[in-house]
């Protein structure tokens, strides 16, 4: 009978150790999730600013070319 209760004991701690690695793990995937979305948020905004700035620079080059004839 003492045998299984300390089965029982062993085999409760051992279950809430690996429940709160599990915790753990989750908690840093969801921070990584966060992070990968963020970055992706900015490398959105970082191309559409250069899209922009590129076909700004087009269409001054074409300007200037149109007053040069």
């Amino acid at each position: 009978m003492k045998q299984m209760k300390e089965d029982s004991d062993t085999w409760r701690k051992w279950k809430a150790q690996k429940d709160k690695e599990v915790l753990q793990l989750q908690q840093k995937d969801r921070k990584r999730q966060f992070e990968i979305q963020k970055l992706q948020r900015e490398n959105v905004r970082t191309q559409s600013v250069l899209q922009r700035k590129s076909e700004e620079a087009c269409w001054r080059h074409s300007l200037a070319f149109t007053y040069t004839l």
